[in-house]
């Protein structure tokens, strides 16, 4: 099975993996510090729950990263097996930092199906091809 993301996706992302662990320990510690609000400290310990629900919640499957491309370059596309995490948010966050909304930009099928498709042809391009008993 197949996990394919496009560059600053954000989709792909959630839940954030062991970053949920840290983010609960910082709600739980805001729900503490303002104890003495309890309508604050409630709203933070709903949202403690929530995010508790999707402790233990892993993504499934290899993962296949299109990189990031320039409006309309799709043909310079790559897609990378298995990048470590870090270059990943690396790349993520540098995407987001150019263009503002470019994880929501990123989620757009149309834009991965563009990528996917030129990386198809490329592929049936230099693959040899069956025929005649081949």
């Amino acid at each position: 099975m197949y996990r394919v993301v496009n560059s600053a996706d954000v989709v792909p992302r959630v839940p954030p993996g062991t970053l949920l662990v840290v983010l609960v320990a910082m709600v739980k510690l805001l729900a503490w510090l303002t104890t003495l609000v309890p309508t604050i400290s409630g709203a933070f310990n709903r949202l403690e729950e929530l995010l508790d629900k999707l402790n233990g919640y892993r993504h499934y499957g290899d993962q296949r990263y299109l990189t990031d491309v320039s409006e309309g370059r799709f043909q310079e596309a790559r897609l990378l097996t298995n990048p470590p995490a870090i270059d990943r948010i690396v790349w993520a966050w540098r995407r987001v930092g150019q263009i503002p909304l470019a994880s929501v930009k990123s989620h757009s099928m149309n834009i991965y199906r563009k990528k996917l498709r030129h990386l198809a042809n490329i592929r049936n391009i230099h693959s040899p091809k069956l025929g005649n008993g081949d």
